[in-house]
C-alpha cells in the first residue's frame, strides 16, 4: 500500500469520463522550495498545478463530498489491479 500526502494542494476539480473508465483530479497548492530545485524551477515559479488520472476505474462509491484539507490518496491492492481511495 503507498499513500501520497497532497495536504499542501487544493483539489479543485473532479472529473467521472462518462464515455469510459476514468476520474481526473486536478490540484493546484504552492511549490516549495525543494521542489523548485528538484525540477530547476526559476525563482519566479512559485505555485503548481498538476493532475491525477485514474485510467481504468471500475468500481466508484461516493459517501460524501468535502473540499477541506487535507486530501490523500492511497492505493491499497485488490487481486491483480489497485485501488486508489
Amino acid at each position: 500500500m503507498s499513500a501520497s500526502d497532497l495536504s499542501a494542494f487544493e483539489l479543485y476539480a473532479l472529473h467521472w469520463d462518462e464515455r469510459g473508465q476514468a476520474i481526473t483530479a486536478s490540484f493546484e497548492g504552492p511549490l516549495d522550495e525543494a521542489a523548485r530545485r528538484t525540477w530547476e524551477a526559476p525563482p519566479e515559479h512559485d505555485w503548481v498545478r498538476f493532475h491525477l488520472r485514474f485510467a481504468a476505474v471500475d468500481d466508484v462509491q461516493v459517501r460524501g463530498w468535502s473540499y477541506q484539507l487535507p486530501t490523500r490518496v492511497e492505493q491499497v491492492p485488490v487481486g491483480t489491479g489497485f485501488r486508489s481511495r
